[in-house]
């Protein structure tokens, strides 16, 4: 995977990885808020918060977020939960951090469950740490298209 520049191999993850839920989209689109922010380190607190928020979000539009139509992901039972009034926010974050993501972090840099062996992020015991890659993603003129990808690919799935 030498051969292929940090946005090709972002691509190939986001546009071709496994997805059977819509959470390495969402993951992705946390990646490119936390550059945006100029944030090196996150916490799985800080995490947890910005991809709850996106699906907080993401859900007005009422579209399912797993393959399966008649299934529920996590996200989608914790965001109604919050919206019904079951849980407050505070128990939310708290819950998409202990449940959300056990799955997607691990593996976002699976291709066809497979490593790349290139890594736009590491896990540490409190969080990650965003590595230079991810930064030259989403640098220069085509950031906005790269957005536009993850937002379109969230919506085809």
């Amino acid at each position: 995977m030498q051969e292929f520049s940090d946005k090709e191999l972002w691509r190939m993850l986001t546009l071709y990885g496994l997805n059977t839920a819509t959470y390495k989209i969402a993951l992705g689109q946390c990646l490119c808020n936390f550059t945006e922010a100029d944030k090196t380190r996150v916490t799985m607190e800080m995490l947890a918060k910005e991809f709850f928020d996106l699906y907080n979000k993401r859900l007005e539009n009422g579209m399912p977020q797993l393959s399966h139509e008649t299934r529920l992901t996590v996200m989608e039972k914790v965001v109604a939960k919050y919206k019904g009034g079951v849980i407050g926010y505070d128990e939310a974050i708290d819950f998409v951090k202990n449940n959300a993501f056990g799955d997607v972090v691990p593996r976002f840099h699976n291709l066809d469950r497979v490593d790349i062996g290139h890594k736009f992020y590491e896990i540490t015991d409190s969080g990650i740490i965003l590595t230079d890659s991810v930064f030259k993603v989403f640098e220069g003129a085509e950031k906005e298209n790269l957005k536009q990808e993850l937002d379109a690919r969230w919506s085809l799935l």
